[in-house]
């Protein structure tokens, strides 16, 4: 689950994310849900604001953007929680992308499915598999791995394609969900994506959307990173990075 405390409430504060996901997350539609967390996120945020000597007295503009800014990314959570648990039979990934604006969600958002996808995974065990959006089931709130086997070839990694897949294969796989979530596109696509993942050729991720957070294509360069010695190791290596991209540590 996204931990929001006085840190991560200060770091989105000093990149300023609540215009973005106030534009992406349907934040004013889930405030009513998520009005319940405003007495936890309320003093959390003046903490955040003590440290970066803001005066949040008197609902001024700064207080206001740390607390529009931490709010908006529970929302989204929020947000997602109740569509996979309003979800009768479940709906896969790749459906729930195709109904939003843009094929694409917020990265406050994509952590939160990327963090369940995570724990199914491990949940599961067994060797290293393909992951990939129609192969994700939502279902009552909780992330259901269907029929993984080979994969599609976008979503596999260039040695899965030879038929040595390890750890870092199944990293990949995630990747390529994960680069989809957030730009709506693939990175890998067309008549020469075998050539394209061999030589780590694909557009940055800042390049196919708009309002990604800082140090994204420097996070995809490895995630999709053509060789398994220049990935991360596993799924969880690969969420623990996007975290710290998404949330940065305040120095």
């Amino acid at each position: 689950a996204l931990r929001l405390n006085a840190q991560s409430a200060a770091a989105l504060f000093l990149r300023a994310r609540a215009r973005e996901a106030l534009g992406q997350d349907g934040f004013l539609s889930d405030f009513a849900r998520a009005a319940e967390l405003d007495a936890r996120l309320r003093p959390e945020c003046e903490r955040a604001a003590a440290r970066h000597r803001v005066n949040p007295g008197g609902w001024g503009w700064a207080w206001f953007l740390v607390l529009v800014a931490c709010a908006s990314a529970a929302a989204a959570a929020v947000s997602w929680r109740r569509r996979a648990r309003e979800a009768p039979a479940g709906e896969r990934l790749r459906e729930l992308l195709r109904g939003r604006p843009e094929r694409r969600i917020c990265a406050e958002a994509a952590l939160e499915v990327l963090g369940s996808i995570c724990a199914a995974l491990a949940s599961d065990g067994g060797a290293p598999r393909a992951v990939e959006p129609g192969r994700i089931l939502l279902a009552r709130g909780r992330v259901v791995l269907l029929d993984l086997g080979e994969g599609s070839a976008p979503y596999l990694a260039p040695e899965a394609e030879s038929g040595r897949p390890g750890p870092e294969s199944e990293a990949f796989s995630l990747a390529v969900c994960l680069y989809e979530m957030l730009t709506g596109s693939l990175p890998f696509a067309g008549a020469e994506l075998s050539v394209d993942k061999r030589l780590g050729r694909f557009a940055p991720a800042s390049r196919a959307a708009a309002g990604l957070p800082a140090g994204i294509d420097a996070f995809f360069s490895r995630a999709l990173h053509p060789e398994p010695s220049g990935r991360f190791r596993s799924s969880e290596e690969l969420l623990r990075a996007f975290r710290s991209v998404v949330v940065p540590a305040v120095e």
